[in-house]
């Protein structure tokens, strides 16, 4: 035994020697650790601490390099241990001790000196750490009635300890390690080591702390061992029960087995009923089985009545908590907040801050007030999400800026409370995104540390992975790359996968994800992500027992998802009645004075609206009409919502009968779209498409004198949302298009050009090659027949080399999208993959359009730290998006024109050079038919020239039906058992179109290049490039019906789509 002491003695030397000293600095790893620990616990138990000053000696002085390596309550807790170890040593010889615990030594009366020869031991270290809990609780003057000899004794000590001590927290760190001497220096086998293990555990939960407690299985083993020895009517057997399930309790927070947590609750509840009327502990039982409950709520949510039932225990637990006022108040304040994720009642989230803040003012140990921080900083968030209160984010970010900047350790404590500091980041980022840009990239570095921290089962983890999923998804609107969206949806499955039924929070999660879906979806058009999205918000919608609140929020969400893409549904106006049903009964739940209900009822008039175009139902139409105007009366005039419900108010009027044949009518919608483009600022998403709603009233109504006045207004109008750089490509198409069309119709040919040179130009940035068929076939739809008019309005100009290269950028676009052919973006890919997967990504971005009445989205509102946003911030967000992708496209497309030269990938179609088109005519002249209301021509393109040949029997209508009679003929040809009748009447069908080809196409064609005869040797070769109504119409096959000589006759003819294609 002395052998194994001296070699313990010399080995916590050594070290020490390898540590280093307090000036230097001590190395926390060599101090701390199982070998560390393994070293002091043998040599207390070796040596006889009364008498052996050179063990207590080197354990001090261990102790004293673990307390330089550490700060805040572990670190005065090893003081405290030093203290104790060292304070004989210092009587014997003030020299032997750090200067600055011999400073505390001195002080000391003579009295309170121990003697070196028979100092203070294991048992005397017990009933300290006993005492010191005591006085913490306050109860050193109340002792039991039934007290015995000893217990007065340790309540006397307790009185000492009290009076001597200066705060609860040197109580609290005096309890602390005197209870780890006494159960370092027991061995496991001693009777009294059970009593020992309980007074440290004891000591531990009251100063919230876990590090330090003896291993949790052996402890626990010990303990039932002492309630199996205790007869059943020991007063001591209440206390060991309370023990096993605070231990319990402790070992679910370390290991998160959900068993423990069961066990504890139930324990909890035994404790209670079985506690003596006027017990002294009750405080500390309430407070022991709210503390269970609400960790079991936390982890599988509850009905109202179980929160009401947590917050109740706190409420009766605060007055006498031995915990103190700070620990009350953090309780209570966290039952509260539970409570209102339940239920969504405001009042409990104001009364959380309250207490809160009181809790914060009462705390005085450090480590207590980062939790209660932490807690302050997160209910002020939630109540800036809620009301939108500037001051209430600002002091949630100065209260968890502080918890973040001390939870550096590596632990899963530090990783939970790194939540909130993130979120309120992410809320401060949404109020302006360009230029709290920052705040963004840190949130989701702090999400992602937590979630490394936080191992599986935690039950933080599925917070940490909604978090993480919407911060993410931010970021995709943020930046426009997929791959975030993409791990947020994956992170916000998890997150709903280890989210319970029940729980109060899971109809909300699945929200999130459904708006993450949403959002893929109107990316990738990806049908699968829109099923699942509905999936979610239905599955939200079908949950039991939500607050009012809660439930009105998932109507809402779960009507936005019934409408999204209900144009598609087998039953349109069917899917417009359940999302319109839905939207009731979300207005229905809404309080006049809630914030959500102008959008509820902005909501509800989209759909009514939608149902009035299909079903032409006047009672919608009147019913949205009042809502829009109620929505707009109860905006301010800076409300970035104004805008959207100005629109929707016009609209309802225009979706009425009066609109049809009152001039008023559209006068008031005119009225409101024009105030809906001057509350839009420049830069704003949707500005252009506001802009194209007031210019297509404004084209609609112009009748009479003012006919022409009202078009060129509209056109100008047109014209200015064409040229919104942030606003989606597609959408400012749309608005070009219709410019041009208007001054082709007013017959200025050159403002014409113009727009509809700038609605080309814009082909590229549209992406419908990711959407599925039917997605390409509407958006193709949408847009064939665009470089017709506008190289008929370039040939109106005298241009025929422009209206070939628009004739020639507007069908290559378009057949590279439908075909996937080769194009300009496939050989980017070839000379730098980078820059085409980013040129993509941004287009895809870029034309997300925004239909023109969209839904109004539900607030996010997911666990006060999943984060959520004021409403107003959404818009805007999605503005400053737009403004940044916008830049960085037109960066973009500077970098591919400057570096890759050679394509004509985003080349403006003005600045292609007319001898790079008559390249392409090596092979023989190209003919590229272009068919157009405003003139058709077919453009011939040669070695020497461009020309436009006129064709004036062309007409888009009647070539449309000749070709339909053409197709019609050879299909009667061809089908078995076709008369002979039928089939000689096909013939002449057939006949008589390749004369009228003759006639109005190929003849004067060919006459203008001169091929009018047979020539001697290899034939001419002519490439045709027809397009629009010609489609499939034998070019090459045209012949007067006269019988003299036809195409067939004179040249060689080929087909091209586009003159690219011949390079």
């Amino acid at each position: 035994m002395r052998d194994d002491r001296d070699r313990l003695v010399q080995a916590v030397r050594a070290r020490l020697r390898r540590a280093g000293t307090a000036d230097t600095g001590v190395d926390p790893g060599v101090v701390f650790g199982p070998d560390a620990d393994a070293e002091l616990r043998a040599l207390l138990r070796a040596a006889d601490p009364r008498t052996d000053l050179e063990a207590r000696h080197v354990a001090g002085w261990l102790c004293v390099a673990r307390a330089s390596a550490t700060s805040g309550v572990e670190g005065a807790v090893h003081g405290a241990m030093a203290g104790t170890l060292l304070f004989p040593l210092w009587v014997a010889d003030p020299r032997l001790v750090p200067p600055r615990l011999a400073a505390g030594f001195a002080a000391a009366g003579a009295a309170d000196r121990p003697d070196p020869a028979d100092a203070d031991g294991v048992a005397e270290w017990s009933a300290q750490c006993a005492a010191a809990a005591i006085a913490a609780e306050g109860r050193q003057h109340r002792p039991p009635d039934d007290a015995t000899e000893d217990d007065l004794r340790l309540y006397a000590l307790a009185e000492r300890v009290g009076a001597s001590a200066p705060s609860r927290e040197v109580l609290l760190a005096t309890a602390v390690a005197a209870g780890s001497l006494a159960v370092l220096a027991t061995p496991e086998d001693d009777p009294a080591y059970g009593a020992r293990v309980a007074d440290l555990t004891r000591a531990l939960h009251l100063g919230g702390q876990r590090e330090g407690a003896p291993d949790a299985d052996a402890e626990l083993l010990l303990v039932h061992r002492t309630l199996k020895a205790l007869p059943a009517h020991s007063p001591d057997r209440i206390p060991a029960l309370s023990n096993l399930g605070i231990q319990l309790l402790d070992r679910y927070r370390r290991a998160h087995d959900p068993e423990d947590l069961y066990d504890a609750a139930g324990i909890a509840r035994d404790v209670l009923a079985q506690l003596p009327a006027g017990s002294p502990h009750l405080a500390h039982c309430l407070s022991t089985l709210g503390a269970t409950l609400l960790a079991l709520r936390h982890r599988e949510g509850g009905t109202v009545e179980e929160c009401d039932e947590v917050v109740d225990l706190f409420r009766r637990a605060a007055p006498g908590d031995p915990k103190g006022p700070a620990a009350a108040g953090l309780n209570l304040g966290l039952a509260l907040v539970l409570r209102h994720q339940r239920t969504g009642r405001p009042h409990d989230l104001h009364e959380a801050v309250a207490v809160f803040s009181g809790a914060l003012d009462a705390a005085r140990d450090p480590e207590q007030r980062v939790g209660v921080r932490a807690a302050l900083g997160n209910a002020l968030r939630a109540r800036h999400a809620r009301t939108g209160d500037p001051a209430d984010l600002d002091a949630a970010i100065s209260h968890l800026s502080a918890v973040a900047a001390v939870s550096t350790q590596a632990t899963p404590r530090s990783g939970a409370r790194l939540l909130a500091p993130a979120m309120a980041l992410h809320a401060r980022y949404r109020l302006d995104p360009d230029g709290n840009h920052a705040d963004l990239a840190e949130a989701l570095t702090l999400l992602r540390r937590a979630e490394s921290l936080l191992p599986p089962g935690h039950p933080e983890r599925p917070v940490t992975l909604c978090d993480l999923g919407l911060v993410l998804s931010d970021s995709y609107e943020h930046g426009g790359r997929p791959d975030e969206l993409n791990e947020a949806i994956e992170a916000l499955r998890a997150g709903v996968a280890l989210t319970p039924d029940g729980h109060e929070m899971l109809g909300v999660r699945l929200l999130n994800l459904g708006m993450a879906l949403g959002l893929r979806h109107g990316l990738s058009g990806d049908g699968e992500d829109l099923r699942e999205a509905q999936e979610c918000r239905d599955r939200a919608g079908r949950l039991p027992g939500l607050g009012r609140a809660h439930r009105a929020t998932l109507l809402g969400s779960t009507g936005i998802s019934v409408m999204t893409g209900f144009e598609r549904a087998p039953d349109p106006v069917a899917r417009l009645g359940e999302a319109i049903g839905l939207f009731r009964q979300a207005l229905a739940l809404t309080p006049a004075d809630d914030p959500l209900l102008p959008r509820r009822r902005h909501n509800l008039a989209i759909a009514l609206m939608a149902r009035c175009e299909r079903a032409w139902r006047r009672s919608d139409a009147r019913e949205a009409h009042r809502l829009a105007d109620a929505v707009v009366a109860a905006l301010p005039e800076d409300s970035p919502e104004l805008p959207a419900a100005l629109t929707v108010a016009a609209e309802s009027r225009l979706s009425g009968l009066g609109s049809l044949v009152a001039p008023g009518v559209r006068a008031e919608a005119v009225a409101l779209l024009r105030r809906a483009v001057e509350a839009t600022p420049p830069g704003h998403a949707r500005r252009a498409l506001r802009l194209t709603n007031l210019g297509v009233v404004l084209r609609d109504r112009s009748t009479g004198r003012g006919r022409d006045a009202d078009l060129a207004e509209a056109a100008e109008v047109f014209r200015t949302a064409s040229l919104e750089q942030q606003c989606p490509p597609s959408q400012r198409l749309n608005a070009a298009r219709a410019c041009g069309d208007l001054w082709a119709r007013l017959g200025v040919w050159d403002r014409a050009l113009d727009a509809h040179v700038r609605a080309v130009d814009l082909l590229h940035s549209v992406a419908p090659r990711h959407l599925p068929r039917d997605d390409q076939e509407l958006l193709l739809g949408r847009t064939v027949g665009l470089g017709a008019t506008a190289a008929a309005c370039a040939v109106r100009c005298g241009r025929p080399g422009l209206a070939v290269g628009l004739l020639e950028q507007a069908r290559g676009v378009l057949l590279s999208h439908a075909f996937d052919a080769d194009s300009d973006l496939t050989r980017l890919r070839e000379r730098a993959p980078a820059l085409a997967d980013r040129f993509e990504e941004l287009r895809a971005a870029l034309d997300t359009a925004t239909e023109s009445r969209e839904p109004l989205s539900e607030e996010s509102t997911d666990r006060l730290a999943d984060g959520g946003a004021h409403p107003s911030g959404a818009a805007d967000a999605r503005a400053d998006r737009r403004q940044r992708l916008a830049a960085e496209w037109e960066e973009l497309t500077r970098r591919i024109r400057t570096e890759h030269p050679g394509l004509g990938l985003l080349r403006p179609v003005r600045e292609w050079d007319e001898s790079e088109l008559r390249a392409t005519a090596a092979a023989g002249p190209v003919v590229l038919v272009n068919v157009s209301p405003h003139g058709s021509d077919a453009l011939v393109v040669t070695g020497r020239s461009v020309d436009a040949v006129p064709l004036p029997g062309l007409d888009p209508g009647a070539t449309a039906a000749q070709r339909e009679a053409f197709e019609e003929a050879l299909l009667r040809i061809e089908a078995p058992g076709t008369s002979r009748k039928h089939a000689l009447r096909a013939q002449q069908a057939v006949r008589d179109t390749l004369d009228r080809l003759w006639r109005t196409v190929t003849g004067p064609v060919l006459d203008h290049l001169g091929l009018t005869a047979r020539t001697a040797g290899p034939w001419p070769r002519v490439w045709w490039s027809p397009g629009g109504a010609l489609g499939t119409l034998p070019l090459h096959a045209a012949a007067p019906a006269d019988g003299g000589p036809g195409a067939l006759d004179r040249v060689t003819s080929s087909y091209t789509p586009t003159l690219r294609a011949l390079h």
